[in-house]
C-alpha cells in the first residue's frame, strides 16, 4: 500500500486505530467452510515475522 500511496483506511476501509498493515499473519481457510482463524507471529521485523509463519506452515504441511 505504501508504494501505492494509500493507507489501509483508504484501500480497505479499515480504521487505522484498530488495524495495522504488517507482515506476519496468514488466514487459515478451510475449503467449503471459509476462514476459521489466523496464524500470527509478531516481535521481529515484519519480513522476519512473515518468514517464520511461512516456515511453520511448510513444516505443518510436510508432517500432514
Amino acid at each position: 500500500m505504501k508504494c501505492e500511496g494509500r493507507t489501509i483506511a483508504e484501500k480497505y476501509l479499515l480504521p487505522e486505530s484498530e488495524y495495522a498493515p504488517h507482515g506476519g499473519c496468514f488466514p487459515i481457510i478451510i475449503k467449503g467452510t471459509g476462514m476459521v482463524g489466523t496464524i500470527t507471529v509478531s516481535g521481529l521485523a515484519q519480513e522476519e515475522d512473515h518468514k517464520v509463519v511461512v516456515q511453520a506452515i511448510r513444516h505443518f504441511m510436510e508432517v500432514m
